[in-house]
């Protein structure tokens, strides 16, 4: 829980009263330490101090925040560690998929299918949503690696103004048939 809690956290998605109830439900599994005490029994809408007794609280009971970068694709393994786990269901999961391609402001490729599926347009031809799921993690994986550095060409070169301050990866991979392009005749 305390996964989906600090996701929902960090996509802006979480508020006082959420950690709040989080810290209520530990206090009811038998987990205690003064500040989960003091974060059960706060007012929800002080947040400066929700704030500071989840951390507290995090720091007692030994966790450790998520750490995730500005890129929304780097939370991609923990929504997928929540969906594999059964504390995502296939509608949460395709749901914070969705989130990640906004947060991307539209513009990860890896991400788009899982917004249009959100947004209803899910086949009813299709299997079940949690079957479709379950392989678009392979296959997530699979593009991966593939159009990252391909997407990152893309972006450079639609941002030519730009292009001094963000090195392509031509430059990068002198053994790449685009730089042989460049620098030929």
């Amino acid at each position: 829980m305390i996964d989906k809690l600090l996701l929902d956290g960090w996509m802006g998605d979480v508020r006082g009263e959420d950690y709040v109830a989080w810290a209520v439900d530990l206090l009811v599994a038998g987990r205690d330490t003064p500040s989960l005490r003091i974060l059960a029994g706060l007012n929800p809408t002080h947040e400066q101090d929700i704030e500071r007794y989840f951390l507290r609280t995090c720091r007692e009971l030994g966790l450790e925040p998520l750490e995730v970068s500005d890129n929304p694709r780097d939370a991609v393994p923990i929504v997928r560690r929540l969906s594999v786990s059964g504390t995502l269901s296939p509608d949460e999961t395709l749901h914070y998929m969705s989130r990640l391609y906004e947060l991307s402001e539209y513009s990860d490729p890896l991400l788009s299918l899982w917004f249009a599926l959100d947004d209803g347009f899910f086949p009813d031809a299709m299997e079940s949503l949690k079957g479709w799921i379950d392989r678009e993690w392979e296959l997530f994986d699979r593009l991966s690696d593939w159009i990252s550095p391909f997407h990152r060409f893309v972006r450079c070169e639609k941002m030519s103004s730009h292009w001094a301050s963000r090195p392509s990866i031509l430059f990068r991979q002198p053994s790449s048939p685009f730089d042989r392009g460049i620098h030929s005749g």
